[in-house]
């Protein structure tokens, strides 16, 4: 091997070294500068549902250094920021109300960014908080289809069921159709915007069902035609939408 070669290769093996060295450094040594201590987190939380996280912060220079402390998560409300000054070696911690955002599917890993910057140097520490919706159906809607006479009234009864492990309150039953003809009653019932809605009071128990009764009165459209129309059943928890079903009406002369 030549002796250029051997140069070549010695400032090849220099270089790498440089790099690597400045890149662990940045990786780590600037970690060690800033350190975020997770103290408490939600590990998980139901969508709508609000937890705790607590941190801390320390900093490991001889210097004195002020922190612009913020949050990053595109499935919760994270609008809080803080600002702190620490001298050496002190530490201080935050608290932080979190609140679940909803989500498409039934269970989701997320990922939650706490960044501390100080000037133009920034520390960030990740968390993954799992999101779900409580397993809450519509176990039942009897009946499905339903005819009924012009000027009368039936009744369909909504069963709903609590698979989730602990209990559930702030329920409603939402019932929705296009077919303006009709009118939706019981006990407790309001009419918001073109729904009926039926808030259900007590808790629903885990592993526990309910049933709730409505009264159906329907009428015709002018010209007193035979009208098919679809009355929607809707299960929502703290107003999300938790399952639904239809109902099938046809109505007579």
């Amino acid at each position: 091997m030549n002796k250029n070669l051997k140069l070549y290769i010695y400032a090849a093996i220099a270089i790498c070294i440089l790099v690597g060295s400045s890149y662990l450094y940045t990786r780590f040594g600037r970690e060690k500068e800033v350190e975020i201590t997770l103290n408490e987190t939600p590990k998980e939380l139901l969508i709508g549902e609000t937890g705790s996280l607590t941190f801390t912060i320390k900093n490991n220079t001889k210097a004195h250094m002020s922190f612009d402390i913020s949050f990053e998560s595109k499935y919760f409300d994270t609008n809080s920021t803080f600002k702190e000054e620490l001298d050496p070696n002190k530490a201080s911690s935050f608290a932080l109300d979190i609140k679940a955002k909803n989500i498409d599917e039934n269970s989701k890993k997320t990922n939650f960014k706490i960044i501390v910057r100080s000037e133009e140097k920034s520390f960030v520490k990740n968390l993954e908080i799992i999101i779900k919706k409580p397993d809450v159906i519509i176990d039942e809607v009897k009946p499905d289809k339903l005819k009924v006479k012009a000027k009368s009234t039936k009744y369909i009864s909504v069963r709903i069921k609590n698979k989730e492990k602990i209990d559930l309150t702030n329920l409603k039953i939402r019932l929705t159709s296009e077919y303006r003809y009709y009118s939706i009653d019981r006990e407790g019932l309001e009419k918001i915007d073109d729904s009926y809605v039926y808030a259900i009071n007590e808790s629903l128990l885990y592993n526990e069902d309910l049933s709730k009764t409505f009264y159906i009165t329907s009428d015709l459209t002018p010209g007193s035609m035979r009208v098919e129309y679809i009355l929607k059943v809707e299960l929502l928890w703290k107003d999300f939408l938790m399952d639904e079903k239809n109902v099938y009406l046809e109505v007579e002369p």
